[in-house]
């Protein structure tokens, strides 16, 4: 038996754009990520930084502290040239780089290194940035300790057959008239502190190809964590232009590590909606299992 449709109100635009979003709550916030426990936390802040980038970072940091003492140094003594006397002269020739002035540099740098780290450690932001992880469309990243969600959308023709998909990894179709984008991503996020929504999707509906016929999103789990273990998730349909939301799943399942929330299609000169809302496994037949929910 098919899914029952349901209306979708396009707004009255140019474009005429579709919006799904997806959004979670941020890790690194205690007071809502209460499904974690402080280990796993710890855990996501040490794994999103590479330990050669930290030997790399710190290394450019004391190589430049050097140079800039070395240019003090230079300047110290020029300066003290133009005005020396024979009562200066002494302490003038004694102000030259050494091991001495090397290994203050060296604790001084390496004191402010440690500080500006225990900040971005807290701030979380500078992880985010510099954290790395394995770039796989059709397989979860089990290592990653942040949490990464992906919001995807999957593209059919009228005869169903799979045309493209549009993830962070791809974050924009251009028609090709190479007129204006028709689908889009906002692409990656990790980071789940934004105000709305993290991830999202928009789809031009007056700009749309003809081929392109039925869609459906979905979500994806690109991390450690289980979907229950990740507070306030959730993924919606919304108006673009009012922002009000149609329809709305929240995902708090250990079920699988990818959900299907919706399909959409035109029907006669509506476009309509299908809630889906089932747990499935993220994978390398991810493709073909979401075309099983086209009716």
């Amino acid at each position: 038996m098919s899914a029952e449709s349901f209306p979708i109100d396009i707004p009255h635009t140019q474009a005429g754009r579709i919006h799904v979003g997806l959004s979670w709550n941020d890790i690194y916030d205690e007071t809502t990520a209460k499904a974690l426990t402080q280990s796993d936390i710890s855990k996501a802040k040490v794994s999103t930084f590479p330990k050669v980038r930290v030997f790399l970072i710190f290394l450019i940091f004391t190589l430049l502290s050097q140079a800039i003492a070395a240019q003090l140094i230079y300047l110290v003594r020029a300066t003290a040239e133009l005005f020396s006397t024979d009562s200066t002269q002494s302490i003038i020739e004694n102000i030259e780089p050494s091991w001495t002035s090397f290994v203050i540099v060296l604790i001084l740098s390496t004191t402010l290194f440690i500080y500006m780290l225990y900040k971005a450690i807290n701030q979380k932001g500078f992880f985010l940035i510099l954290g790395e992880k394995h770039q796989d469309d059709d397989q979860r990243d089990k290592n990653h300790m942040n949490f990464d969600l992906d919001l995807h959308c999957h593209v059919y023709d009228k005869d169903k057959n799979f045309l493209f998909s549009i993830a962070p990894q791809n974050k924009k179709l251009i028609p090709p008239d190479e007129s204006e984008t028709a689908i889009y991503h906002s692409g990656e996020e990790t980071d789940g502190s934004g105000v709305f929504d993290d991830e999202t999707i928009h789809i031009e509906t007056k700009n749309l190809n003809d081929d392109y016929h039925h869609f459906i999103f979905a979500v994806s789990n690109d991390c450690a964590h289980e979907f229950n273990k990740i507070n306030e998730l959730k993924v919606r349909l919304a108006n673009s232009q009012t922002d009000e939301t149609i329809t709305e799943d929240t995902i708090n399942s250990n079920e699988s590590d990818g959900y299907v929330f919706c399909s959409i299609h035109k029907d006669g000169d509506q476009w309509v909606y299908k809630k889906i809302g089932k747990y499935i496994p993220f994978d390398d037949n991810w493709n073909t299992k979401l075309k099983e929910f086209l009716d």
